[in-house]
């Protein structure tokens, strides 16, 4: 599948309006905190702009999910997604997989989603609690078959953000919003320092989605 995503940051203000104007014109699918542990290419945790795979474990408290997406992550251009499930007491062996890789660093991030139905997009609104930025994501997937309707994809998508007064992320900003997550001290994880163990008891809470 090709993922088509648009993203566009939020500031409070935005987000309320959105919010309201969602649950007025569009169908809840469902509201929930997610959990997500990314694996970071270097040790020093500034985001690498010529990475073209990004790996990641996301957790809703009840299962998990290994995500591998190919492509420029700061583009705004359409990547290929790849994704496996897994009970969430398989956890340890899903980030082990990843560790394998040799890059012992990974960062982790907590959110609240709200996720519409609207129009033929999956539209999702999520606050982030370790750094109070919010984000509005325009999603929607087309077969591998159907590339050439990429581009039109994409520019409906745009206008209907310009129709809610909202601006697609561009590159810089997206390059900065990674920087600003990947730099929450107590967030970065080296696993050459801490165990798998040792990071489930730590981040529990969180994997669960209890906090």
């Amino acid at each position: 599948m090709i993922e088509i995503e648009k993203r566009s940051l939020l500031n409070k203000s935005e987000y309320d309006r959105l919010l309201g104007f969602f649950k007025e014109n569009a169908k809840l699918r469902k509201n929930f905190k997610r959990y997500t542990i990314i694996q970071i290419e270097r040790e020093d945790y500034v985001p690498d702009e010529e990475a073209l795979v990004d790996y990641r474990i996301r957790t809703d408290g009840k299962k998990g999910l290994l995500t591998a997406k190919t492509g420029s992550w700061h583009s705004g251009e359409a990547r290929n997604e790849y994704e496996i499930h897994f009970e969430l007491d398989e956890i340890k062996d899903a980030l082990g997989i990843l560790l394998t890789k040799g890059m012992p660093f990974f960062v982790s991030v907590y959110i609240e989603r709200f996720e519409y139905e609207y129009l033929d997009y999956v539209v999702s609104i999520d606050k982030y609690f370790f750094n109070d930025d919010y984000v509005l994501d325009f999603e929607k997937l087309v077969e591998d078959k159907d590339v050439d309707r990429v581009p039109l994809e994409e520019k409906k998508i745009l206008d209907l953000m310009i129709e809610l007064g909202i601006q697609p992320i561009t590159s810089e900003e997206m390059i900065a919003f990674i920087r600003k997550l990947n730099f929450i001290k107590e967030a970065q994880h080296d696993f050459r320092k801490t165990s798998l163990d040792e990071w489930y008891e730590e981040w529990k809470e969180y994997i669960y989605c209890r906090v």
